[in-house]
């Protein structure tokens, strides 16, 4: 796919904050501008997408190192209803939830992704994935799982004014466009 540099800075972004941070954020907005300027029927989603995006920049770029570690804890971490984990916003602690942990893992093995220490269903997992599949597979894979599982996590974020919700709301976007998804999700 033309977007992997994309994808990987918004997995990125979704890992535990590192020092260098501030250049994916850097990157990802130049990215998602890059794509909006080359697309005119998708430009107003991706204009909202980095829009989102800039607010995200700018509100994670004053604070310091320990303050975003601490701010991405307790947005990710300590709450269950905003973890990251697709499965678990999909199915709970449901059988169904270990089938996907497997079918992640396979997938990821299959398009030679590396996994972290977070579980293979982790967010930052599956936009590398899906950074890497065709069109067809994006779509279906995003559409059934990752949106769905969006919306849930984006529950956590609609009474609170938090960085993370404005980049929880571009990367919903960006997949909206970049798999061509029905306005119904938006």
């Amino acid at each position: 796919m033309e977007n992997k540099l994309l994808f990987n800075s918004l997995a990125k972004l979704l890992t535990y904050p590192q020092e260098e941070y501030s250049v994916y954020c850097r990157t990802a907005l130049n990215e998602t501008e890059r794509l909006s300027n080359s697309s005119s029927e998708k430009k107003e989603i991706l204009s909202n997408a980095f829009a989102n995006l800039e607010i995200f920049t700018s509100q994670i770029a004053v604070k310091s190192q320990s303050q975003r570690e601490e701010l991405f804890t307790q947005s990710f971490d300590i709450n269950p209803i905003g973890n990251l984990e697709v499965g678990w916003h999909l199915y709970g602690e449901q059988y169904e939830r270990g089938a996907f942990l497997v079918e992640c893992r396979n997938l990821l093995r299959e398009y030679r992704i590396e996994e972290s220490v977070e579980l293979p269903d982790h967010l930052s997992h599956l936009l590398l994935l899906v950074g890497e599949m065709d069109l067809e597979k994006g779509n279906n894979f995003t559409e059934k799982n990752i949106l769905p599982a969006m919306e849930k996590i984006l529950l956590k974020f609609q009474t609170e004014e938090n960085p993370f919700k404005h980049l929880l709301l571009s990367i919903k976007e960006i997949l909206i466009a970049q798999f061509e998804i029905g306005v119904n999700h938006v």
